[in-house]
């Protein structure tokens, strides 16, 4: 089974602009934003513990919301 992943960086953690870079990064490897119906797509977070977001040690929790 092939896999397709989607890379694309992202200046801040403001959640409007996270939200265009993930449709961005969909659209790119070809999930189509506007027909999710029956479609899967992984997004694996860091959860490695309690840590502050400013240190850079787990997933931002903008990017979660």
């Amino acid at each position: 089974m092939a896999h397709t992943v989607g890379l694309l960086r992202c200046a801040d953690y403001d959640v409007a602009a996270l939200l265009t870079v993930f449709s961005d990064a969909l659209n790119l490897i070809g999930f189509d934003t506007k027909s999710v119906r029956g479609k899967t797509c992984l997004l694996k977070p860091n959860m490695l513990g309690a840590y502050p977001p400013d240190m850079g040690i787990t997933t931002h929790p903008s990017f979660l919301e």
